[in-house]
């Protein structure tokens, strides 16, 4: 540690310090401990003004000072960043322009050579320090070379907390994105794009969660099934875009008919399926008329007409299978009797 001092008359520890002004130009993380080294510094020797300057790249910051008036500030400034290290001791025990001040001795802030900057204490007239009071300010000056340290790494760790935020949140983000992209294609694998509704899969799936038990609580459940009479001919007749179209509005309209705990499908081509858990034979009949009404205020592209067939069931003594394939009769049987109708499966429970 380089300490430079002025030779002079007066006797080391002669003059009282003036109260501190504390001064802070910049704002810096550890302002508060640079005023605190440079208190103790003007303490230990016995000099009304000391200044803590370090060298950044935007040019020379007073970081710390004790005893120190603003307009003495800007003039200590400009003068330390017109200082090169080599040119310290010319400038020991002169005088700083504009101020009563002059220089007793600067310490660089300086580790292998490299300096960060420089302590400076400064009395009213020229004069010399003792072996001691230039010991502390060496001491004092490696822990101002410490402080720089620690603020460095404090900045440091402080933009690596920010990245870390920022990775965080944008892996927050892409998990987001991951489980909304994995949802909408496990929504796809089970929905009929076409309708709009479940698709076989998602009534596969239904069959495993029946024979779960799932819905035994409620008791009882009811099977509607829905064909679309002569879509062969409509497709013949008016094109497929158009019979895509007939699909759509009847998706939408099953949609509207069925409760929130009813699973509605469409099982394949023009044939559609309803699940009732909880309804009676009654209950999916209303269902089926609503259905049927629904579709004749339909504005579609043409006119159609559905088949429908109606079966229900008690759980535990009806397997699923068994109720769908007799309401798969009962839609046949609504073909075989001129269509655009509703029947009802002989022996289902009601």
């Amino acid at each position: 540690m380089r300490v430079l001092h002025t030779a002079g008359d007066r006797r080391a520890g002669s003059a009282a310090p003036q109260p501190p002004v504390p001064c802070r130009a910049g704002s810096a993380p550890f302002a508060g401990a640079f005023d605190d080294l440079a208190r103790l510094a003007a303490a230990l020797c016995a000099a009304p003004v000391a200044v803590i300057a370090l060298g950044e790249a935007q040019g020379v910051r007073i970081a710390g000072s004790a005893g120190l008036s603003s307009g003495q500030a800007a003039r200590i400034a400009a003068r330390c960043a017109r200082v090169r290290q080599h040119e310290l001791p010319a400038l020991v025990a002169t005088a700083l322009p504009g101020t009563p001040l002059h220089l007793c001795a600067g310490v660089a802030l300086a580790d292998g050579g490299v300096s960060a900057g420089t302590l400076w204490v400064f009395d009213h007239t020229p004069r010399s320090l003792d072996a001691r009071q230039l010991d502390l300010l060496a001491a004092l000056a490696r822990q101002a070379l410490a402080s720089t340290e620690l603020q460095r790494l404090r900045a440091e760790l402080a933009e690596s907390r920010r990245a870390r935020q920022a990775l965080e949140n944008e892996l927050r983000t892409f998990q987001r994105e991951l489980v909304s992209a994995n949802v909408k294609l496990l929504r796809e694998a089970r929905q009929d794009a076409l309708s709009g509704l479940p698709n076989r899969r998602a009534l596969e799936d239904l069959r495993e969660r029946f024979g779960r038990g799932e819905f035994d609580a409620m008791g009882r459940f009811a099977v509607v099934v829905i064909d679309i009479d002569h879509f062969k001919r409509i497709n013949d007749s008016h094109g497929h875009a158009v019979g895509d179209e007939v699909i759509r509005r009847l998706g939408q309209a099953l949609r509207g008919c069925v409760r929130g705990q009813d699973v509605a499908g469409r099982h394949g081509g023009e044939e559609f399926v309803a699940f009732l858990p909880g309804a009676d034979l009654d209950g999916a009949r209303r269902m089926a008329e609503r259905l049927r009404e629904a579709i004749a205020r339909i504005d579609a592209p043409c006119a159609f007409t559905v088949s429908i067939g109606v079966a229900a069931g008690s759980i535990g003594a009806d397997d699923l299978d068994a109720v769908m394939e007799r309401a798969d009769r009962a839609l046949y049987r609504a073909k075989r009797e001129g269509r655009d109708r509703i029947v009802v499966a002989q022996g289902s429970a009601g």
